[in-house]
């Protein structure tokens, strides 16, 4: 995948002290979830600044009319809930946290989780 056509929904980790960047959430919950990669300092792009931030203090939104990356249900992240919450007012979906988009990005992975 092109991390820099997907650059709004690009992931980094960081594994064995090594950084690993994903295209998306359904990635990184592939190596996360699937694989049971112990990956650590994970991060997310906030759709408006385009900076890294930590996905715990991200706000996601999911499902909205934007496309997905690697998912057809979109996941994009945002550093405050009001850019959040203009975002979902244009264009649909519902506001997460990251536990929260996780588990709807593992449904993409029923069958081998």
């Amino acid at each position: 995948m092109d991390l820099v056509i997907f650059y709004k929904t690009n992931h980094t980790a960081t594994l064995n002290g090594k950084a690993r960047q994903y295209c998306s959430l359904h990635c990184l919950v592939d190596d996360l979830h699937v694989n049971k990669l112990p990956l650590k300092d994970i991060q997310v792009v906030d759709v408006k600044s385009l900076k890294f931030l930590d996905v715990t203090k991200a706000f996601y939104v999911v499902g909205s009319r934007q496309k997905g990356t690697m998912s057809v249900e979109s996941k994009y992240a945002f550093s405050n809930y009001e850019d959040a919450s203009e975002f979902a007012k244009l264009y649909g979906g519902k506001i997460l946290n990251f536990d929260g988009a996780v588990e709807i990005a593992k449904k993409d992975f029923k069958s081998t989780l």
